[in-house]
């Protein structure tokens, strides 16, 4: 089965937000949107993730799914591997491996991505690295 046909593992922690600001894509990480039932695209790199969206939506103001614990799939801003703390790379939010102190952390990669959209498998567990 191919990873985009999966959904969030079971016993992953899920909850329902409001999109904020248009579509949100299946994979990406979000941060807190303005209003607290709200999440967005992020504002760019190294911010506060909120989780990972478990299913693509179309305008803002949709229901948007979110992972906040627990493993999904998630697409890469670049090389993965398995073990590798993640973080948001920019706006698009994928997610790409960090090495660097202070930075926030969505989760943990259980598998790999070779390249920039890339599928892997993420453990979600927001963390400041």
């Amino acid at each position: 089965m191919a990873k985009a046909t999966m959904g969030p593992m079971p016993g992953a922690e899920i909850r329902t937000y409001r999109g904020e600001g248009g579509a949100l894509t299946r994979g990406t990480a979000v941060m807190q949107g303005t209003a607290q039932d709200q999440v967005k695209a992020p504002t760019g790199a190294n911010v506060r993730p909120a989780g990972i969206v478990a299913e693509t939506t179309a305008a803002a103001g949709d229901p948007v799914a979110v992972v906040r614990r627990g493993e999904c799939i998630a697409i890469a801003g670049g090389a993965v591997n398995p073990g590798d703390y993640v973080e948001i790379t920019g706006v698009n939010g994928r997610l790409t491996a960090t090495v660097t102190g202070g930075h926030e952390v969505v989760g943990r990669a259980v598998s790999a991505a070779a390249a920039d959209g890339d599928e892997f498998v993420i453990d979600v567990h927001p963390l400041l690295y």
